[in-house]
C-alpha cells in the first residue's frame, strides 16, 4: 500500500472524514449507457446524473462551468457504472462519485497516458472511484538492458500509464479512491499551473491507494 504523501511533490495533503456521495439540491436524472450522451448535453447547467450499472466507454467532460455543480454517480455503489477512461477538461464544480474506471492499454499507450485526467479545471471532486490499469502490450521486452527503452517507455507485461493525472488545475479533491496496476512512479502526477498559480490540493481520507512495485 502506497500513501498519497509519497506520491505528491509540493502539493498539500489533508486528511478529512468526508462521506461517500455528494449533496446537490437538484433532482436526480436516471441514466443508462444509451442515454448518457443526451444527459450530459442537458447537464451543462449542472444537476445530478445517477448512472445504472453497465459499461459506458470513455467519458469526456469539457467546458462545463455552471452555477450549479454537475454530479455524476453510480446508482448502485456495489455495481458501479464502468468507464474505459475519464477526461475532465476546462470545467468547474464537477463531482464524480462511486464510479469504476477500467483502463485497458493498447498498442498506442505510453507511460504518459492516464486513466483519469483533470486538465485546466477547478473545484473537481473524485470520490469513491475504483481505477484499474493493465500490463503494457507494447514497448521493449523485460530482458532489455536498463536505459534502452523505446519512445513508449513501456516494458511489455509491466504496468503502464498513470491512474490519475491532475494538470494545470486547482481545488481538486481525490477521496476514498483505489488506484491499482499503473506505473509505480506516476500513479498521481501534479504540475503547477502557469495560468492557475495555486498548486492543486489533494484531499485523501481513509484512502485505499496501491501501486505496482
Amino acid at each position: 500500500m502506497r500513501a498519497w504523501a509519497s506520491m505528491i511533490a509540493g502539493g498539500m495533503v489533508i486528511a478529512t472524514g468526508l462521506p461517500l456521495g455528494c449533496t446537490n439540491p437538484a433532482g436526480a436524472q436516471n441514466v443508462t449507457p444509451t442515454t448518457l450522451a443526451r444527459a450530459l448535453a442537458n447537464g451543462r447547467s449542472g444537476g445530478r446524473l445517477t448512472l445504472a450499472p453497465g459499461n459506458y466507454g470513455p467519458l469526456r467532460i469539457a467546458g462545463i462551468r455552471s452555477a450549479r455543480p454537475l454530479v455524476i454517480e453510480s446508482a448502485v455503489a456495489a455495481r458501479p457504472a464502468t468507464f474505459s477512461k475519464i477526461d475532465i477538461v476546462e470545467s468547474a464544480d464537477v463531482r464524480l462519485a462511486t464510479l469504476k474506471v477500467a483502463f485497458t492499454p493498447t498498442m498506442a499507450t505510453t507511460t504518459g497516458d492516464s486513466a483519469v485526467s483533470v486538465y485546466r479545471s477547478s473545484q473537481i471532486t473524485l470520490r469513491g472511484l475504483t481505477v484499474s490499469g493493465g500490463p503494457a502490450i507494447n514497448g521493449v521486452p523485460a530482458s532489455t538492458p536498463e536505459g534502452q527503452l523505446d519512445r513508449t517507455m513501456n516494458i511489455r507485461g509491466q504496468p503502464t500509464a498513470r491512474g490519475i493525472t491532475v494538470h494545470k488545475s486547482n481545488g481538486v479533491t481525490v477521496d476514498q479512491s483505489e488506484v491499482t496496476f499503473f506505473s509505480a512512479a506516476s500513479c498521481c502526477w501534479i504540475q503547477r499551473s502557469s495560468a492557475l498559480p495555486e498548486i492543486p490540493s489533494i484531499t485523501s481520507a481513509r484512502h485505499r491507494w496501491s501501486a505496482a512495485s
